[in-house]
């Protein structure tokens, strides 16, 4: 989740550099909520050649619309993510959480994410599964609702010692290494563009660093 939707390109698009490619988003164009208070108040404003029964119809499809808008991001507020846990069974780590950004030089986490890892210690392997949700709350350049995504990410493990894991995704555009602590009951990741795989606009300057939050 380094780099995420970092160029605003116009009215309803969005560039995200993911990291395995470059994606562009057609985002929707929803109306502020004074906005809409605006044209519900005067709808002859916005159509005068219609029947005098058609801003009526239209004043009250504009405040449903706006009441869903005021739903919608309450509802934001409300969401819940699952708690943070590790647990070491025989040959796996499993890890859960919601990631938080805590160092770095790139846009925030967003606010809504839900990550979970599994690693195998006989196969030398961890996957990360997430799902985030933008908001203009995260993003200035997003228009609200947002938009809901899933990633996978793997790694491979570059140690396990003393309860400490420590893993390593290569990507092509990315390095990301990732921390778990049994006895610290702790999960970082550290991730950082490169060049080393000849992706040449990367900028190694650019940085995340993430922990699932929670005791």
């Amino acid at each position: 989740m380094l780099s995420f939707f970092r160029t605003f390109l116009g009215p309803g698009m969005v560039h995200h550099k993911h990291k395995e490619s470059v994606i562009l988003y057609h985002m929707p164009i929803f109306p502020s909520v004074h906005s809409c208070e605006m044209r519900a108040a005067n709808p002859s404003g916005m159509i005068h050649s219609f029947a005098s029964a058609i801003p009526v119809a239209l004043s009250i499809v504009i405040l449903i619309g706006c009441g869903q808008i005021r739903s919608q991001s309450q509802s934001f507020d409300d969401v819940l993510t699952i708690p943070k846990k590790i647990s070491l069974d025989d040959e796996q780590i499993s890890a859960r959480g919601k990631w938080m950004k805590i160092g770095g030089n790139q846009y925030k986490t967003p606010s809504i994410n839900s990550a979970r890892i599994t690693c195998n210690l006989k196969a030398l392997t961890c996957v990360e599964h997430r799902a985030v949700l933008t908001s203009s709350a995260d993003q200035p350049h997003f228009a609200d609702p947002g938009m809901l995504f899933s990633e996978m990410e793997e790694y491979r493990i570059v140690s396990w010692k003393d309860n400490v894991l420590h893993a390593r995704s290569e990507t092509r555009v990315y390095d990301t290494d990732l921390r778990i602590s049994i006895d610290d009951n702790l999960i970082e990741k550290t991730s950082r563009e490169t060049r080393a795989r000849g992706v040449q606009a990367a900028d190694p300057d650019n940085w995340l660093q993430e922990r699932i939050a929670g005791k």
